[in-house]
């Protein structure tokens, strides 16, 4: 199970990578490890995240982790997608696993004598902190910054998206972005 988890963080930093490079499947690599990567972490990540002399007193905290890591995943996948709508659920999957990481570090700290608690917390928090940065650096950079560097080869191109991007009800860009498109066979 953590090998698959680990596999998966690799292969979705790699479609990243791929995809903001313009390898030919770099994209469908992104969007196929992030989209398994979140859906494994909301089916299987309160698995991940117990530790053997835990009860059920923690599956609380496990189950909400998951769902937080899960929403950052998916607001990593809506970013690369250029959808306008990634902000808003990276941030809020940002916000609540900074929440769950201060609870849990507070819960370790408190606990005394139980290593099997105290182990659960910690691996709560080192799988949140990751998942934080990670979503906190796609909250950092800009939509247009992303389009720019995916597009570089193509500025004109690039620009276009942008104007599209930022005024999506605009029939005119959409169009012209188009026309675009077919003359350079892109």
């Amino acid at each position: 199970m953590r090998m698959t988890e680990k596999a998966l963080v690799v292969l979705c930093a790699l479609g990243i990578v791929a995809d903001l490079m313009n390898y030919d499947g770099g994209s469908v690599l992104a969007l196929l490890a992030l989209l398994v990567l979140s859906l494994f972490y909301l089916f299987f990540g309160w698995l991940l995240m117990r530790h053997k002399e835990t009860g059920a007193q923690v599956l609380l905290l496990s189950v909400l982790s998951s769902i937080v890591i899960f929403q950052i995943a998916i607001g990593i996948l809506f970013k690369l997608s250029f959808w306008s709508i990634a902000n808003s659920v990276n941030f809020a999957g940002v916000a609540f696993a900074m929440g769950l990481y201060f609870l849990a570090t507070t819960l370790s700290k408190k606990t005394k004598e139980n290593s099997g608690l105290i182990a659960f917390y910690k691996n709560v928090s080192g799988r949140l902190i990751g998942f934080i940065l990670a979503g906190a650096l796609f909250l950092i950079v800009p939509q247009d910054a992303l389009i720019r560097f995916k597009y570089r080869a193509d500025p004109a191109f690039a620009e276009l998206y942008i104007k599209y991007m930022n005024n999506p009800d605009n029939m005119e860009l959409w169009e012209n972005l188009q026309q675009y498109k077919m003359k350079n066979e892109r």
